[in-house]
């Protein structure tokens, strides 16, 4: 009677296809405790990044694909346990996810930009950048685009995989930065003296920095002039740069005007026969 018993007990056990209750226990619990890491990691990984500083929207695609992850290799798991082929399981989602990601490369490209922009943080809300053709302020940064808003109004969404390839200047990083004006005088002007005028005339122009102090070198003889490469310093931002700029432009004229320095401009001899 005991072997009789012991065949019966065993009998019980196996519900389908030589698999034991304790199988489809353990497939399922595997797939439950998957879902329930997911969540949990989903919200540490959002609230890690957020205080990392990374923007709200990104933390939570971060999170929600984390947690994607952790479901799919709790549902590989499960039915590895149950003793389900996947090879040719693996070999068809192979195929169709090289046709997705061949598909969705620019979003992929964007994306890891995304993440790369959230995380090394080469600007921040609010900061004046400018990158490739387009430059202003910072408004949004998520995992697609960034979004910027131009000097004359408009809102410019640039795709992150664009932000990263053409580079980045933050002018919002330092506090000041270099502009040049070229200013052409005639050709029988005293240079030493030109430049000591056009040096002197930026000394006290509102707007540009005494330190580095303004420089005034000669860069080229052109057609009609000979050209002054005249350098200063202002703020960083672009509505300081163009207020320097054009206090210096009105300095420097009023300067060579007084010291009778002829600004040149082309000039053409015709001989009549």
């Amino acid at each position: 009677m005991l072997p009789i018993i012991a065949q019966s007990e065993v009998e019980q056990q196996v519900v389908s296809e030589g698999l034991t209750t304790g199988d489809w226990i353990l497939a399922a619990g595997t797939l439950v405790g998957s879902v329930v890491l997911a969540q949990v990691l989903k919200r540490v990984i959002r609230g890690v990044a957020t205080g990392a500083g990374i923007e709200k929207r990104a933390a939570r695609a971060m999170g929600r694909w984390i947690s994607y992850v952790v479901v799919l290799a709790g549902a590989v798991s499960f039915l590895v346990i149950l003793g389900v082929r996947l090879g040719p399981l693996f070999t068809a989602f192979a195929a169709l996810g090289v046709a997705i990601a061949f598909a969705i490369q620019d979003d992929l490209r964007n994306f890891w930009s995304g993440i790369q922009i959230q995380t090394r943080k080469p600007f921040r809300l609010g900061d004046e950048i400018a990158t490739g053709e387009w430059e202003g302020t910072v408004e949004a940064v998520n995992l697609r685009a960034t979004t910027l808003r131009t000097r004359d109004g408009k809102e410019v969404q640039i795709p992150n995989a664009n932000v990263m390839l053409r580079g980045i200047d933050n002018r919002t990083l330092t506090p000041t930065r270099r502009t040049t004006l070229t200013v052409g005088v005639a050709y029988d002007t005293d240079l030493e003296r030109a430049q000591r005028v056009l040096v002197d005339a930026l000394r006290e122009v509102e707007g540009i920095e005494p330190e580095p102090e303004p420089t005034a070198f000669v860069e080229q003889f052109g057609e009609s002039t000979i050209d002054f490469a005249v350098r200063f310093w202002h703020g960083s931002e672009t509505p300081e740069m163009w207020r320097a700029r054009s206090a210096a432009a009105m300095a420097i004229k009023r300067s060579l005007d007084a010291a009778d320095i002829e600004i040149a401009f082309p000039q053409r001899t015709v001989r009549m026969r």
